[in-house]
Protein backbone atom coordinates (compact mmCIF):
# COMPACT_ATOMS: atom_id res chain seq x y z
CA UNK A 1 0.00 0.00 0.00
CA UNK A 2 1.17 3.44 -0.52
CA UNK A 3 0.31 6.21 1.78
CA UNK A 4 0.00 9.86 0.41
CA UNK A 5 0.35 12.92 2.27
CA UNK A 6 -2.95 15.21 0.93
CA UNK A 7 -1.76 18.21 -0.46
CA UNK A 8 -3.56 19.96 -3.86
CA UNK A 9 -0.92 20.71 -7.10
CA UNK A 10 -1.52 21.27 -10.36
CA UNK A 11 0.77 18.15 -11.96
CA UNK A 12 1.32 18.62 -15.98
CA UNK A 13 2.00 15.79 -18.65
CA UNK A 14 4.05 16.66 -21.78
CA UNK A 15 3.68 13.39 -23.93
CA UNK A 16 3.73 10.20 -22.06
CA UNK A 17 6.76 11.17 -19.53
CA UNK A 18 7.30 14.53 -18.65
CA UNK A 19 5.77 15.69 -15.22
CA UNK A 20 5.67 19.13 -13.91
CA UNK A 21 4.16 20.14 -10.57
CA UNK A 22 3.45 24.24 -10.33
CA UNK A 23 3.68 25.26 -7.05
CA UNK A 24 0.82 26.50 -5.92
CA UNK A 25 -0.10 28.16 -2.25
CA UNK A 26 -0.24 24.89 -0.78
CA UNK A 27 3.24 23.94 -1.82
CA UNK A 28 4.63 27.65 -1.04
CA UNK A 29 3.68 26.88 2.71
CA UNK A 30 4.90 23.45 3.06
CA UNK A 31 8.43 24.90 1.37
CA UNK A 32 8.41 27.31 4.31
CA UNK A 33 9.36 24.88 6.74
CA UNK A 34 12.71 25.38 4.95
CA UNK A 35 13.45 28.56 6.20
CA UNK A 36 14.26 29.65 9.89
CA UNK A 37 11.09 32.04 9.91
CA UNK A 38 8.90 29.55 9.78
CA UNK A 39 6.56 29.62 13.38
CA UNK A 40 6.56 25.49 13.74
CA UNK A 41 8.31 22.55 13.01
CA UNK A 42 11.50 23.72 10.30
CA UNK A 43 12.85 20.85 8.53
CA UNK A 44 16.79 21.30 6.96
CA UNK A 45 18.31 21.60 3.36
CA UNK A 46 21.31 18.69 3.87
CA UNK A 47 23.56 18.05 0.94
CA UNK A 48 21.84 15.11 0.08
CA UNK A 49 18.95 16.16 -0.11
CA UNK A 50 19.98 19.11 -2.37
CA UNK A 51 21.50 16.25 -4.57
CA UNK A 52 17.91 14.98 -4.71
CA UNK A 53 16.43 17.97 -6.15
CA UNK A 54 19.55 18.68 -9.05
CA UNK A 55 19.14 14.56 -9.83
CA UNK A 56 14.94 15.22 -10.01
CA UNK A 57 13.31 17.93 -8.68
CA UNK A 58 9.69 15.61 -8.58
CA UNK A 59 11.83 13.09 -6.99
CA UNK A 60 12.45 15.78 -3.97
CA UNK A 61 8.55 17.44 -4.25
CA UNK A 62 7.64 14.16 -3.48
CA UNK A 63 10.12 12.86 -0.53
CA UNK A 64 10.71 16.11 1.15
CA UNK A 65 8.08 18.37 0.14
CA UNK A 66 4.83 16.26 -0.13
CA UNK A 67 6.05 13.82 1.99
CA UNK A 68 4.67 10.98 -0.25
CA UNK A 69 5.07 7.68 2.01
CA UNK A 70 6.03 4.73 0.46
CA UNK A 71 6.83 1.74 2.11
CA UNK A 72 10.32 0.73 3.45
CA UNK A 73 12.27 -2.24 1.21
CA UNK A 74 13.42 -4.58 4.30
CA UNK A 75 16.66 -5.44 2.91
CA UNK A 76 17.65 -9.19 3.75
CA UNK A 77 20.79 -8.72 2.60
CA UNK A 78 23.76 -6.32 2.98
CA UNK A 79 23.62 -3.64 0.33
CA UNK A 80 26.27 -1.04 -0.39
CA UNK A 81 24.63 1.65 2.03
CA UNK A 82 24.88 -0.86 5.32
CA UNK A 83 28.39 -1.59 3.93
CA UNK A 84 29.80 2.06 4.14
CA UNK A 85 28.15 2.91 7.17
CA UNK A 86 30.18 0.10 9.04
CA UNK A 87 33.08 1.46 7.18
CA UNK A 88 32.43 5.12 8.82
CA UNK A 89 31.87 3.71 11.93
CA UNK A 90 35.22 1.98 12.04
CA UNK A 91 36.98 4.70 10.67
CA UNK A 92 35.71 6.75 12.84
CA UNK A 93 36.28 5.27 16.09
CA UNK A 94 39.95 3.81 14.66
CA UNK A 95 41.75 7.32 14.82
CA UNK A 96 42.28 9.74 17.60
CA UNK A 97 40.67 12.91 17.27
CA UNK A 98 43.38 15.85 17.78
CA UNK A 99 46.03 13.38 17.13
CA UNK A 100 48.69 13.99 14.24
CA UNK A 101 48.74 10.47 12.85
CA UNK A 102 52.06 9.23 11.40
CA UNK A 103 53.03 6.38 9.50
CA UNK A 104 53.89 4.45 12.71
CA UNK A 105 50.63 5.00 14.13
CA UNK A 106 48.95 3.36 11.65
CA UNK A 107 51.22 0.50 11.56
CA UNK A 108 50.22 -0.37 14.98
CA UNK A 109 46.35 0.14 14.20
CA UNK A 110 47.51 -2.49 11.54
CA UNK A 111 48.65 -4.82 14.36
CA UNK A 112 45.63 -4.64 16.19
CA UNK A 113 43.50 -6.37 13.95
CA UNK A 114 41.27 -7.62 16.81
CA UNK A 115 40.40 -3.77 17.85
CA UNK A 116 39.45 -3.48 14.36
CA UNK A 117 37.67 -6.80 13.50
CA UNK A 118 35.49 -5.67 17.34
CA UNK A 119 34.78 -2.24 15.27
CA UNK A 120 33.54 -3.96 12.76
CA UNK A 121 31.62 -6.67 14.53
CA UNK A 122 29.55 -3.74 16.57
CA UNK A 123 28.95 -1.69 12.76
CA UNK A 124 27.61 -4.70 11.96
CA UNK A 125 25.21 -5.62 14.84
CA UNK A 126 24.37 -1.93 14.71
CA UNK A 127 23.54 -1.14 10.96
CA UNK A 128 22.39 -4.55 9.59
CA UNK A 129 21.03 -6.24 12.19
CA UNK A 130 19.49 -3.24 13.85
CA UNK A 131 20.62 -4.16 17.48
CA UNK A 132 19.86 -0.49 18.95
CA UNK A 133 16.18 -0.30 17.62
CA UNK A 134 16.10 -4.22 18.60
CA UNK A 135 16.62 -3.61 22.30
CA UNK A 136 15.27 -0.23 22.36
CA UNK A 137 14.18 1.18 25.78
CA UNK A 138 17.25 -1.25 26.95
CA UNK A 139 20.08 -0.08 29.22
CA UNK A 140 23.16 1.38 27.29
CA UNK A 141 25.53 -1.47 28.78
CA UNK A 142 23.19 -4.25 27.70
CA UNK A 143 22.67 -2.60 23.86
CA UNK A 144 26.91 -2.23 24.12
CA UNK A 145 27.44 -6.04 25.22
CA UNK A 146 24.52 -7.18 22.52
CA UNK A 147 26.38 -5.22 20.04
CA UNK A 148 29.78 -7.42 20.57
CA UNK A 149 27.52 -10.26 19.51
CA UNK A 150 29.82 -12.44 17.14
CA UNK A 151 28.36 -11.91 13.03
CA UNK A 152 27.27 -15.30 11.28
CA UNK A 153 26.46 -16.01 7.82
CA UNK A 154 26.24 -13.32 5.06
CA UNK A 155 27.33 -10.86 7.92
CA UNK A 156 30.58 -12.98 8.42
CA UNK A 157 31.64 -13.77 4.89
CA UNK A 158 30.82 -9.44 4.32
CA UNK A 159 33.08 -8.44 7.18
CA UNK A 160 36.05 -10.22 5.85
CA UNK A 161 35.33 -7.03 2.61
CA UNK A 162 35.28 -4.71 5.13
CA UNK A 163 38.09 -5.34 7.00
CA UNK A 164 40.31 -5.78 3.66
CA UNK A 165 39.01 -2.25 2.86
CA UNK A 166 39.96 -0.59 6.12
CA UNK A 167 43.53 -2.47 6.02
CA UNK A 168 44.00 -0.93 2.64
CA UNK A 169 42.87 2.48 3.29
CA UNK A 170 45.21 2.55 6.15
CA UNK A 171 48.11 1.09 4.15
CA UNK A 172 47.33 4.10 1.61
CA UNK A 173 47.34 6.92 3.80
CA UNK A 174 50.42 5.57 5.39
CA UNK A 175 52.20 6.24 2.03
CA UNK A 176 50.60 9.42 1.74
CA UNK A 177 52.68 10.76 5.42
CA UNK A 178 51.31 12.85 8.36
CA UNK A 179 48.06 14.74 8.83
CA UNK A 180 46.28 15.90 12.11
CA UNK A 181 42.79 14.19 12.48
CA UNK A 182 40.42 16.80 13.21
CA UNK A 183 36.73 15.45 13.13
CA UNK A 184 34.75 12.61 12.14
CA UNK A 185 30.82 12.70 11.70
CA UNK A 186 31.27 16.44 12.02
CA UNK A 187 27.71 17.85 12.51
CA UNK A 188 25.61 20.97 12.46
CA UNK A 189 22.20 22.58 12.22
CA UNK A 190 22.67 26.46 11.68
CA UNK A 191 21.01 29.11 9.27
CA UNK A 192 22.48 29.75 5.76
CA UNK A 193 22.08 33.25 4.08
CA UNK A 194 22.65 33.75 0.43
CA UNK A 195 23.77 37.06 -0.85
CA UNK A 196 20.24 37.94 -1.73
CA UNK A 197 19.08 37.72 1.44
CA UNK A 198 17.38 34.26 1.69
CA UNK A 199 17.73 32.31 4.59
CA UNK A 200 17.22 28.90 4.83
CA UNK A 201 17.94 25.86 7.49
CA UNK A 202 20.91 23.85 6.52
CA UNK A 203 22.50 20.59 7.99
CA UNK A 204 25.79 18.88 7.20
CA UNK A 205 27.59 15.63 8.48
CA UNK A 206 30.96 15.51 7.57
CA UNK A 207 32.16 11.97 7.20
CA UNK A 208 36.32 13.05 7.91
CA UNK A 209 37.86 16.19 8.63
CA UNK A 210 41.55 16.45 8.89
CA UNK A 211 44.94 18.87 8.26
CA UNK A 212 47.69 17.87 5.60
CA UNK A 213 50.10 20.15 3.80
CA UNK A 214 48.49 23.13 4.77
CA UNK A 215 45.11 22.47 3.48
CA UNK A 216 42.18 21.62 5.17
CA UNK A 217 40.91 18.18 3.98
CA UNK A 218 36.95 17.44 3.70
CA UNK A 219 36.85 13.15 2.91
CA UNK A 220 33.95 11.68 2.39
CA UNK A 221 34.15 7.71 2.16
CA UNK A 222 32.17 6.38 -0.52
CA UNK A 223 31.59 2.34 -0.87
CA UNK A 224 29.51 3.14 -4.77
CA UNK A 225 30.55 4.06 -8.32
CA UNK A 226 31.28 7.70 -7.80
CA UNK A 227 33.38 9.71 -9.98
CA UNK A 228 36.34 11.53 -8.84
CA UNK A 229 36.40 13.92 -12.14
CA UNK A 230 33.82 16.68 -13.40
CA UNK A 231 33.47 18.38 -17.07
CA UNK A 232 32.66 21.45 -14.89
CA UNK A 233 30.62 23.20 -11.98
CA UNK A 234 28.21 23.79 -14.51
CA UNK A 235 27.79 19.94 -14.96
CA UNK A 236 27.14 19.64 -10.78
CA UNK A 237 23.76 20.86 -11.47
CA UNK A 238 22.94 19.78 -14.97
CA UNK A 239 20.15 16.81 -15.15
CA UNK A 240 21.62 15.46 -18.73
CA UNK A 241 24.78 15.14 -17.27
CA UNK A 242 24.80 10.91 -16.97
CA UNK A 243 28.52 11.11 -15.44
CA UNK A 244 28.25 10.21 -11.31
CA UNK A 245 28.96 13.42 -9.85
CA UNK A 246 26.89 13.23 -7.08
CA UNK A 247 29.38 12.95 -4.16
CA UNK A 248 31.27 15.71 -5.69
CA UNK A 249 28.48 18.45 -5.80
CA UNK A 250 28.15 16.95 -1.75
CA UNK A 251 31.63 17.54 -1.15
CA UNK A 252 31.38 21.22 -2.42
CA UNK A 253 28.18 21.97 -0.50
CA UNK A 254 30.28 20.58 2.68
CA UNK A 255 33.32 22.48 2.08
CA UNK A 256 31.41 26.12 1.73
CA UNK A 257 28.76 25.21 4.55
CA UNK A 258 31.85 24.10 6.66
CA UNK A 259 33.66 27.51 6.01
CA UNK A 260 30.10 29.91 6.36
CA UNK A 261 29.26 27.62 9.54
CA UNK A 262 33.13 28.42 11.21
CA UNK A 263 33.38 31.61 9.94
CA UNK A 264 29.72 33.06 11.45
CA UNK A 265 29.54 30.99 14.61
CA UNK A 266 32.97 30.92 15.59
CA UNK A 267 33.53 27.32 14.71
CA UNK A 268 36.01 25.37 16.72
CA UNK A 269 37.77 23.89 14.06
CA UNK A 270 38.58 26.66 11.15
CA UNK A 271 41.11 29.04 13.26
CA UNK A 272 42.86 30.16 10.27
CA UNK A 273 40.45 31.38 7.34
CA UNK A 274 42.92 32.21 4.59
CA UNK A 275 43.78 28.06 4.64
CA UNK A 276 42.72 26.20 1.46
CA UNK A 277 39.84 23.72 1.84
CA UNK A 278 40.20 20.87 -0.40
CA UNK A 279 37.81 18.41 -0.62
CA UNK A 280 38.31 14.23 -1.13
CA UNK A 281 36.92 11.37 -1.91
CA UNK A 282 37.86 8.03 -0.62
CA UNK A 283 36.99 5.30 -3.12
CA UNK A 284 37.04 2.38 -0.84
CA UNK A 285 35.98 -0.21 -3.49
CA UNK A 286 39.26 0.87 -5.86
CA UNK A 287 41.62 2.11 -3.07
CA UNK A 288 43.86 -0.33 -3.78
CA UNK A 289 44.47 0.07 -7.27
CA UNK A 290 43.66 3.53 -7.70
CA UNK A 291 45.42 4.63 -4.26
CA UNK A 292 44.01 8.19 -3.01
CA UNK A 293 43.47 10.52 -5.45
CA UNK A 294 42.43 14.03 -5.80
CA UNK A 295 38.79 15.36 -7.51
CA UNK A 296 39.95 16.80 -11.31
CA UNK A 297 38.09 19.66 -12.82
CA UNK A 298 38.47 20.05 -16.79
CA UNK A 299 39.62 23.47 -17.98
CA UNK A 300 40.47 24.99 -20.99
CA UNK A 301 44.11 25.51 -22.21
CA UNK A 302 45.10 28.85 -22.50
CA UNK A 303 46.50 28.37 -25.69
CA UNK A 304 43.46 26.79 -27.06
CA UNK A 305 40.51 27.40 -25.18
CA UNK A 306 38.44 24.31 -27.37
CA UNK A 307 40.48 22.21 -25.47
CA UNK A 308 41.15 20.82 -22.21
CA UNK A 309 43.19 19.54 -19.23
CA UNK A 310 42.09 17.59 -15.98
CA UNK A 311 43.19 20.28 -13.34
CA UNK A 312 43.38 19.32 -9.57
CA UNK A 313 40.73 20.64 -7.10
CA UNK A 314 43.04 21.17 -4.33
CA UNK A 315 40.81 23.75 -2.74
CA UNK A 316 37.12 24.02 -3.36
CA UNK A 317 37.53 28.58 -3.15
CA UNK A 318 39.35 28.45 -6.56
CA UNK A 319 36.14 27.72 -7.99
CA UNK A 320 33.98 29.26 -5.57
CA UNK A 321 33.50 32.28 -7.76
CA UNK A 322 32.66 33.44 -11.53
CA UNK A 323 35.15 33.65 -13.72
CA UNK A 324 35.56 34.17 -17.70
CA UNK A 325 35.29 30.48 -18.39
CA UNK A 326 31.60 30.53 -16.95
CA UNK A 327 29.99 30.72 -13.28
CA UNK A 328 31.19 29.71 -9.91
CA UNK A 329 30.20 27.36 -8.01
CA UNK A 330 28.74 29.58 -5.13
CA UNK A 331 26.58 31.27 -8.05
CA UNK A 332 25.34 28.16 -9.33
CA UNK A 333 24.05 26.80 -6.01
CA UNK A 334 22.58 29.85 -4.75
CA UNK A 335 20.93 29.73 -7.88
CA UNK A 336 19.34 26.87 -7.70
CA UNK A 337 18.18 27.21 -3.92
CA UNK A 338 16.83 30.80 -5.50
CA UNK A 339 14.86 28.63 -7.79
CA UNK A 340 13.60 26.07 -4.93
CA UNK A 341 11.54 29.02 -3.49
CA UNK A 342 10.78 30.87 -6.15
CA UNK A 343 6.83 30.10 -7.50
CA UNK A 344 7.10 30.45 -10.91
CA UNK A 345 10.05 27.60 -10.90
CA UNK A 346 7.97 24.32 -11.15
CA UNK A 347 9.02 21.03 -10.29
CA UNK A 348 10.14 18.98 -13.31
CA UNK A 349 10.68 15.43 -13.69
CA UNK A 350 14.35 14.27 -15.09
CA UNK A 351 14.59 13.66 -18.74
CA UNK A 352 17.80 11.03 -17.90
CA UNK A 353 15.25 8.14 -17.07
CA UNK A 354 18.66 6.63 -16.09
CA UNK A 355 18.25 8.02 -12.69
CA UNK A 356 14.45 6.57 -11.66
CA UNK A 357 16.22 3.09 -12.01
CA UNK A 358 16.11 2.82 -8.29
CA UNK A 359 13.54 5.98 -7.32
CA UNK A 360 10.81 4.53 -5.14
CA UNK A 361 8.75 6.87 -6.70
CA UNK A 362 9.79 5.73 -10.44
CA UNK A 363 5.53 3.70 -10.73
CA UNK A 364 4.03 6.87 -9.23
CA UNK A 365 6.12 8.78 -12.27
CA UNK A 366 5.34 5.81 -14.78
CA UNK A 367 9.06 5.19 -15.29
CA UNK A 368 8.77 1.88 -14.09
CA UNK A 369 10.88 -0.66 -16.17
CA UNK A 370 8.90 -2.46 -19.27
CA UNK A 371 8.85 -6.34 -18.43
CA UNK A 372 9.04 -7.81 -21.92
CA UNK A 373 6.57 -11.00 -22.22
CA UNK A 374 7.66 -14.37 -24.07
Amino acid sequence: NIKFHISQYTMSLEGEKKIEIQKNDDIMALLERYKPSYNGHRRNLSASRIKTLVNCPVQFYLQYVADVDTPDEVNEHIDSATLGLVVHEVMQNLYEKGKTITADDINGYLKEKTKIDKLITRGFNRHFHRFDKKYYGESGDFISEKLNTPLTGEALLVAEVVRLMVETLLKKEAETGNFEFLAAEHDKEFVYKLDSGLEINAKYIIDRIDRKDNLLRIIDYKTGSDELSVASMEALFDDSNTSNNGAILQLMIYCLWFEYYQKNSHGEILKDTDIGIKPMIYKLRTINTEGIGNIKVNKPKLEDAKKTYKEDLLNYKDFLEDTDNGPGFKTLFHKLLTDLFDPNVPFKQTENEAKCKYCKFKVICGREEKKEKF
